[in-house]
């Protein structure tokens, strides 16, 4: 729940300052379930559309690794658990 609210917050943030829609990947740590019914729930009613931002939810792909898209830059924002803070770079 705390991953969901952190991200939302970025999210609203970075939207404050956006003129245009911007395009946001942001890439599911697992396939569409209920965890993530806030997310989808907010991109099906506009709320992201209002605030400029162009959101693509990326379900989760076991052949697919989260943080190395992240690392990429194939994502904008990854869900996934504390794991992540282990592979930021410094």
């Amino acid at each position: 729940m705390l991953r969901i609210v952190l991200l939302a917050f970025c999210l609203g943030t970075f939207a404050l300052t956006a003129k245009a829609t911007v395009p946001i990947r942001v890439q599911l740590e697992w396939k569409y379930q209920f965890e993530f019914a806030g997310f989808i729930v907010a991109k099906e009613l506009g709320f992201y559309d209002e605030i400029g931002l162009d959101v693509d939810l990326i379900e989760y792909q076991p052949s697919v690794d989260n943080i190395q898209l992240l690392l990429r830059g194939q994502a904008d924002y990854v869900v996934h658990n504390s794991n992540l803070v282990v592979h930021a770079p410094v």
